[in-house]
C-alpha cells in the first residue's frame, strides 16, 4: 500500500516538472474571438478607418539575403469560377534588388475592381484592440471559412481583439457580399508572447462559408522568393491613403532584415491599414498568398516585411482548419 502511494507521489512529481517542458513544445495557440451584437455601426466604422494598425521596427535598414530552407513546397490551390488575376492592372515594376531604401524596386495603382475574382476575396478586417480602440487592418479568403491575416490584427499585449469583422470586397463604405464576424483566430505563440514579427501572421475562422458563393485565393508554402514578384494587396488608410479602397503594390523580394530572420521584406508605397493584406503570386491556376503586411522600418518606410510563410506557419493553418 506505502509502495502503491510512493508510486502516485512520484507520478504526480513528474508530471509537475514537465509541465514547463510541454508548454515549451506547444507552437500556436488559439482563441475565442468576442462579439458584441450591433457593435459595428457606421460611426465606429468611420472611426476605426482612422485608427489603422500599425507595426513598425526600430533601427536602420539591414537586409541580407540568404539561402531559403529545403523543404518541399506546400500548395493548396485557389478555388473560384474565374482567373482575372489582376489581369485588368497595368503594373510594372524595376525588380533589381536593392538592399537600400527601398528594399527593392516597386509600382502600386489603386484597384476598382472589388466584385471581381481575386480582389472580391480579399477586404477590410475591423477589430477592437486591447485597448478598446476601434482599428482596422486587410485580410483574405483562403478556404470557404478561413482567413489570413497578420497576428496584430487579431491579437496585442498577450490578449486577444473583441468584436472582429471581415468585409471581402469593402470598396468606398459598400458591402456588397456582407460583413462577417470572426469566431477564433490561431496564432504563433513566438507572436502572441514576445511580439516576433517573424511570425506576425494569424489565421482567423467565421462563423459563415462565405468562400463557398465568392471563392478563395490558394497560399503556398516554403517558396524560394529569391525571383518572386508578389502584389501586395490591402486598405492602406493613413496619408496619403484614406483607407476606402484597395491598393495592390507590385514588387519583387528586397531580402530579409538581418534581425528578423523569419521576415521577407520588399519596396511599398502601402500604409498602415494593409497590415494583415496578402502578398499573391501568380501562377497559371490562380492567385496564392505567399505572405501577409506585417511592418515597416521607421528609418525606411518604404521597406515593408512580411512574414515566410514556411512548414510551421501551414501546420498552424491546418490546426485552425480542423477545430470546431
Amino acid at each position: 500500500m506505502r509502495k502503491k502511494s510512493f508510486l502516485i507521489v512520484l507520478a504526480v512529481i513528474c508530471f509537475v516538472l514537465l509541465l514547463p517542458l510541454w508548454g515549451l513544445a506547444e507552437e500556436d495557440v488559439q482563441g475565442v474571438i468576442q462579439q458584441t451584437p450591433g457593435y459595428w455601426t457606421q460611426e465606429k466604422m468611420d472611426q476605426a478607418i482612422a485608427n489603422p494598425a500599425d507595426a513598425k521596427i526600430e533601427g536602420a535598414q539591414q537586409m541580407i539575403i540568404e539561402e531559403e530552407p529545403s523543404d518541399p513546397p506546400i500548395l493548396v490551390p485557389p478555388n473560384s469560377k474565374d482567373k482575372n488575376s489582376f489581369n485588368t492592372l497595368d503594373l510594372s515594376a524595376p525588380f533589381t534588388l536593392s538592399l537600400t531604401c527601398p528594399a527593392s524596386g516597386y509600382s502600386w495603382s489603386f484597384d476598382t475592381n472589388n466584385t471581381e475574382y481575386p480582389e472580391r476575396v480579399i477586404g477590410k478586417l475591423f477589430f477592437t484592440d486591447s485597448e478598446g480602440v476601434a482599428k482596422v487592418c486587410s485580410a483574405s479568403l483562403i478556404s470557404a471559412d478561413i482567413i489570413v491575416t497578420a497576428g496584430h490584427c487579431v491579437t496585442s499585449s498577450q490578449q486577444w481583439h473583441t468584436n472582429i469583422i471581415f468585409v471581402p470586397g469593402y470598396k468606398y463604405d459598400e458591402r456588397p457580399y456582407g460583413t462577417f464576424s470572426i469566431k477564433a483566430a490561431r496564432v504563433k505563440t513566438s507572436w502572441f508572447n514576445d511580439a516576433n514579427y517573424g511570425r506576425d501572421v494569424a489565421f482567423a475562422k467565421l462563423w459563415t462559408n462565405v468562400g463557398d458563393s465568392i471563392g478563395w485565393l490558394g497560399h503556398w508554402y516554403n517558396a524560394n522568393p529569391a525571383s518572386l514578384q508578389w502584389y501586395q494587396c490591402g486598405y492602406p488608410a493613413a496619408d496619403p491613403f484614406d483607407g476606402s479602397i484597395m491598393a495592390i503594390n507590385l514588387a519583387g523580394y528586397g531580402g530579409r532584415h538581418a534581425t528578423i530572420p523569419q521576415a521577407i521584406a520588399i519596396g511599398s508605397a502601402l500604409t498602415p491599414g494593409s497590415s494583415g493584406g496578402p502578398w499573391v503570386l501568380l501562377r497559371e491556376d490562380g492567385p496564392y498568398a505567399n505572405s501577409v503586411t506585417s511592418f515597416h522600418l521607421v528609418s525606411c518606410p518604404e521597406t515593408k516585411g512580411g512574414p515566410y510563410f514556411d512548414t510551421d506557419i501551414y501546420e498552424m493553418f491546418e490546426r485552425l482548419r480542423d477545430s470546431q
